[in-house]
């Protein structure tokens, strides 16, 4: 029996032999079983065929290098099928050495199941042996010829793809080098794309790239994605914001053999969330903190405070005939009087210092670290005394004063609330001594306000 009806008359035999190998490759676990198969065995079959075709000496030696020079050859119909079996290993996602392992399993399988019977390869010509391998390597030659291909033209679409993106795309090897970088990568810095790749990230001018740097290194050394956001300088002095994605690559080994990095422009959608933010937590009259941030920023205050061991202050600011200006000279000038007072009461604290305005003529101002109490009535003091010069306002002279109740934290409170009632209070004895003055909170004052409040209530009663 010659090798090519062995063959033939044992290709289950053989198949099974080769399908134990070919269901270990990464590939496989997108094959079903019949699919797994189906090309090898109409290899073994082609194969099988060749073997038994008449072959002249220079059919003979192109096939040695693998070659075949006959269109109407077996050996042509057989690169038809090698060059089929390439482009569906391709598609289903087979790796070039998974292709190549792929028919060395397969010359294995038929070699041992032919040695199994001491006869038949005793009595086997070598020549027929060299031929059956010469035809393994041809039709490995066209698969891999095909494989690659594919590949290669899959790569230029990829990379077509990347260029055009108008995403950053980089490849940085394990260096932080630059391996590969898109069009939009080299704008944003300025450069040609030849000028960028070998370079390391960290040469280029890069704003707060020190939280880029730190996940580029954990994503080494846990081999596993990761988001963030970058900063960039650009030509008008302006920064420009990213978000990206670093990506590690991995061989064989599962070892990181790079980084895929993608960054995709964000400073629109920042820009539009910074607007919304400070819509939310700026009074838009004045554009001091309104409520909502002064409470964060009261409840920040109080915990830096216990951290600290120190001291800091509430004013609660109330603007003394107000309503009066308001009603006499309309909206438009009441609204000037409120962004003038609020000027001239932001200049009178403290870079560190908080000025609020909660609404209609309330202010308060968190003063931070203090050493002595003589530092809060200096701020005090000049508040109401500029409060008290006259306003200008289109024209017409304005005069009005403020009223300010003072709660020290932590000696009157340690929560927002009470701070805030206890400064509210002491504002409110400050209007009832005359206004155009500040008052500290006491228990006292409170005391003689609550019995002041019963008795204008007792009053109306009657």
């Amino acid at each position: 029996m010659n090798l090519a009806d062995f063959i033939t008359e044992n290709m289950e035999s053989i198949l099974q032999e080769w399908e134990e190998f070919a269901n270990s490759l990464a590939g496989s676990k997108e094959l079903n079983k019949e699919e797994l198969r189906d090309h090898a065995k109409v290899m073994l079959s082609t194969i099988s065929k060749d073997l038994m075709s008449p072959q002249s000496e220079s059919q003979q030696q192109n096939k040695s290098v693998g070659k075949s020079d006959n269109p109407g050859a077996e050996s042509t119909k057989m690169n038809e099928k090698a060059s089929s079996h390439g482009e569906d290993r391709f598609n289903s996602g087979f790796s070039i050495q998974e292709v190549v392992s792929e028919f060395r399993a397969l010359r294995a399988s038929v070699l041992k199941q032919w040695e199994k019977n001491p006869q038949l390869a005793q009595s086997t010509d070598i020549t027929e042996i060299n031929r059956f391998n010469e035809s393994i390597d041809q039709v490995l030659a066209e698969s891999v010829d095909v494989f690659a291909n594919h590949n290669n033209q899959q790569m230029k679409l990829f990379e077509t793809a990347l260029q055009i993106s108008p995403d950053h795309n980089y490849i940085l090897n394990k260096d932080g080098c630059v391996i590969f970088a898109n069009k939009a990568m080299a704008d944003q810095l300025g450069l040609d794309t030849k000028n960028i790749v070998g370079k390391r990230m960290t040469e280029f001018e890069v704003i707060e790239g020190s939280a880029w740097q730190l996940a580029f290194k954990k994503v080494i050394q846990e081999k596993n994605e990761i988001r963030g956001e970058i900063q960039y300088g650009i030509n008008d002095g302006k920064t420009s914001f990213y978000e990206y994605i670093l990506t590690p690559v991995l061989n064989a080994s599962d070892e990181v053999e790079a980084i895929a990095a993608n960054e995709r422009d964000i400073t629109m959608r920042k820009t539009y969330e910074e607007t919304l933010w400070h819509q939310a937590n700026f009074d838009h009259l004045t554009d001091l903190p309104n409520r909502n941030l002064f409470l964060d920023r009261l409840n920040q205050q109080i915990k830096n405070t216990e951290r600290s061991h120190s001291f800091s202050a509430l004013f609660y600011l109330d603007l003394d005939n107000f309503k009066w200006t308001n009603d006499n000279y309309g909206h438009e000038i009441g609204d000037c009087l409120l962004q003038e007072a609020s000027k001239r009461i932001s200049l009178c604290v403290r870079q560190n210092d908080t000025v609020c305005r909660l609404g209609g003529d309330e202010f308060t101002v968190i003063l931070t670290e203090f050493e002595h109490i003589d530092d809060v009535k200096k701020i005090a003091d000049k508040i109401i005394t500029e409060l008290a010069k006259p306003f200008l306002l289109k024209e017409i002279t304005i005069n009005i004063s403020g009223s300010i109740g003072i709660a020290l934290i932590p000696q009157d409170a340690r929560n927002s609330e009470e701070l805030i009632a206890y400064a509210d209070q002491a504002m409110y004895e400050a209007k009832r001594r005359g206004s155009n003055q500040y008052r500290f909170f006491s228990t006292s004052a409170v005391k003689k306000l609550k019995l002041n409040n019963q008795l204008n209530l007792l009053h109306h009663l009657k």
